[in-house]
């Protein structure tokens, strides 16, 4: 995505967070973190998001995790 956009001039940041282990149907009643919780960090992390963070992928606290 990020080569699409780069003939157009448009700086276009992408990455791939993962929420974590949430209580939901699919995560179980075993999941670590509430939706809420979740939630609350991503929208935290990606305030600090930087080109630095482009084309990884990070945990919801922004901690780069293995692929």
């Amino acid at each position: 995505m990020v080569a699409d956009f780069k003939p157009l001039g448009t700086p276009v940041l992408v990455t791939t967070m993962h929420p974590g282990w949430v209580l939901t149907e699919m995560g179980g009643a075993n999941a670590k973190i509430t939706i809420e919780e979740s939630a609350a960090d991503m929208m935290k992390s990606i305030g600090k998001l930087s080109k630095t963070h482009n084309g990884g992928l990070f945990d919801r606290n922004l901690e780069i995790m293995p692929f």
